[in-house]
């Protein structure tokens, strides 16, 4: 019970912690609003499936809901996990999933 009470305290630290760090994105990075659809984007790539990748693009881009980052956008980041990147764009409801090269800690 110690060891679960003490690993919630850590967790629940470092995510407010990183809930405050501000970021701002690099140019061409895909991002899309739901995590399935950035690990489908990384699967095309390392697969070499353009085709695929483009039609995911296309779609989420009819639907409003991904597409490719701008450069200097705001960002607050909500979380982060092996590379992935989920952030909220300042001022905006919505949230993104994207790669952590997308984004430029600021200090």
């Amino acid at each position: 019970m110690k060891k679960l009470l003490m690993l919630l305290a850590t967790t629940l630290f470092s995510i407010s912690l990183f809930a405050e760090t501000l970021a701002v994105t690099k140019a061409n990075y895909f991002f899309s609003n739901k995590k399935v659809d950035l690990i489908k984007a990384l699967k095309y790539v390392a697969t070499k499936d353009d085709k695929g990748f483009d039609e995911l693009l296309v779609s989420l881009q009819k639907t409003q809901t991904g597409g490719v980052t701008k450069a200097g956008v705001k960002v607050i980041l909500l979380e982060s996990d092996k590379g992935i990147v989920h952030f909220k764009v300042k001022g905006v409801e919505a949230d993104f999933w994207t790669i952590q090269e997308a984004l430029e800690i600021q200090k």
